[in-house]
């Protein structure tokens, strides 16, 4: 009886019995986690997500990244309310409020909606033909766009005229625009880029920017003589037409030899002729044989165009 006493009084002085849920423990827990995935619309999961944690009380920002099948998590959190920000490129970011409580332990589905975003884009001048203005200079526009959840698409030109793209076919989209639809020309466009801009079915405005406008040289010189074989001295001249151009310009022309009138070879070039001069004469002195030339164009930005050949051969005096 007397030993049952004492068990009874021990176990009334022992320390009470730790309990982690108590807020008064000494091993109470201030921290929870949060476990997820990030899908696309088809329920397929996303790697490479961006998931940011910012506190509201506490400032404390925490970051990672979805793994392969999209599944992501944060462990022992600061107690807080959270802003959630999740981002993926080329999907519209989503933005939610999350407190994460003491303890808890929470599996969150995020889903991301694909946005639209500028694949490719060419944008040319050219001449076009047409009855009224036969000489029309023109942009040819052609994007290659993802249009997951597009609305629009237009065309800013550094005159900030605009231009709505018209869809040809899936993810193709073209407009053709004359130079009388800008305010300006097209001359001075060459070498600028443009922006286009990409309207989504949630409102979002999504800004690219195309690479430098590119002209091609539909106009080009010609060589006028020698053409046709013509025998010439071993320094000869030679003589080309000069179009009519808008846009500063240079000639170039370059010179081959044939070897057993067959195999050009490189032999002379010159590659800044000045725009007024239409006559080149060869100091450099050629061997008996057959030479192939031609002579091109080419304006401030490198754009180049370059003639059809012609021939003229070279004989010794004996």
């Amino acid at each position: 009886m007397l030993i049952f006493l004492f068990f009874l009084l021990f176990l009334a002085c022992s320390p009470e019995r730790d309990n982690i849920y108590d807020p008064k423990s000494k091993n109470y827990k201030k921290t929870g986690s949060l476990y997820g995935f990030v899908v696309d619309n088809t329920g397929n999961g996303l790697k490479e997500a961006e998931i940011i944690l910012q506190g509201e009380e506490k400032k404390s920002i925490l970051v990672t990244k979805s793994e392969n099948n999209g599944f992501f998590k944060f462990l022992d959190i600061p107690l807080d309310s959270y802003l959630i920000k999740v981002y993926k490129e080329n999907y519209r970011e989503v933005n939610f409020y999350k407190r994460i409580s003491n303890y808890q332990i929470e599996t969150l589905k995020i889903t991301l909606f694909p946005l639209p975003y500028l694949k490719n884009c060419q944008i040319v001048s050219y001449y076009e033909e047409r009855y009224l203005l036969p000489e029309s200079l023109s942009l040819l526009v052609n994007c290659e766009i993802e249009d997951n959840n597009l609305k629009e698409g237009y065309l800013l030109l550094p005159t900030f005229d605009t231009f709505y793209l018209a869809r040809i076919k899936n993810q193709s989209y073209e407009r053709v625009i004359s130079e009388e639809e800008i305010n300006g020309n097209l001359d001075d466009l060459v070498g600028k880029s443009f922006k286009v801009y990409l309207i989504s079915n949630f409102s979002d405005t999504l800004i690219f920017e195309t690479s430098p406008l590119t002209r091609i040289i539909r106009e080009l010189p010609e060589p006028l003589y020698p053409t046709n074989g013509e025998i010439t001295s071993f320094k000869p001249t030679l003589i080309f037409s000069s179009p009519k151009l808008r846009f500063t310009h240079n000639f170039f022309i370059k010179v081959y030899y044939l070897l057993n009138n067959r195999f050009p070879i490189l032999c002379y070039s010159d590659t800044l002729i000045p725009q007024n001069d239409t006559i080149v004469t060869i100091n450099d002195s050629l061997i008996d044989g057959l030479y192939l030339w031609r002579v091109g164009i080419k304006d401030a930005y490198g754009n180049k165009g370059l003639s059809k050949e012609a021939l003229f051969e070279v004989i010794s005096k004996k």
